[in-house]
């Protein structure tokens, strides 16, 4: 049997197996944000469920981010354990899936802890990351709209606007998305939010 596996970390666990054509045989969106815990687990279960292994799978897709540091470290870890196995990983972000369905202008949004917002905005070949006060979001948002500039996040409950959400465009239209992400045979480091000094600096006693 040909198949490949498809895992999210970067928001909660999505765990997939599709076939050939990059059809769904098993889908699996566990809403589960701490999935350390669960994920070799559910993982052991989804393969067992199907009598498959992972000499049947062909290649592994990844949703590389963007995402918090705990969660794509997660997947990460995953991906090169089975590059061990001799498996492919061919990796995206959330955020380029709108351009892999021939989006070519538009905005991608989340939260991105801190009280903010991060914002991926994109016109051709024209790119701006960048990240803005979680107040001043309902404005931009307006501001987009009223400019004709599609608007995207990736889960639902991340942002409480009516966005077009990249997950459902995963599940939706499998086919497209998975046969361009493997041309395009990408194995790309996981997206965080923010360096890892911005991150992690400690804010210093004043004097």
């Amino acid at each position: 049997m040909s198949a490949s596996l498809y895992i999210d970390t970067s928001e909660h666990l999505v765990l997939g197996l599709l076939d050939k054509d990059y059809s769904w045989i098993d889908y699996l969106d566990t809403k589960e944000k701490k999935g350390s815990g669960i994920l070799h687990g559910l993982l052991f279960e989804l393969m067992n469920s199907h009598s498959m292994n992972f000499k049947d799978l062909d290649r592994v897709f990844f949703t590389a981010g963007p995402g918090s540091y705990t969660g794509m470290r997660l997947g990460e870890g995953l991906c090169q354990v089975l590059e061990m196995e001799n498996l492919e990983v061919n990796s995206f972000y959330h955020f380029e899936v709108p351009k892999l369905l021939a989006h070519d202008k538009g905005v991608w949004i989340s939260k991105a802890f801190k009280r903010e917002i991060f914002v991926h905005q994109w016109d051709g070949e024209k790119i701006n990351d960048g990240l803005i006060e979680e107040k001043n979001l309902e404005e931009e948002i307006k501001k987009w709209k009223a400019d004709g500039i599609s608007q995207f996040s990736h889960f639902g409950e991340m942002i409480d606007q009516k966005l077009t959400l990249t997950s459902d465009m995963i599940h939706k239209q499998s086919g497209m998305i998975f046969k361009r992400v493997k041309e395009l045979s990408d194995r790309k480091a996981p997206f965080y939010y923010r360096t890892d000094e911005k991150e992690f600096k400690v804010s210093m006693p004043s004097r």
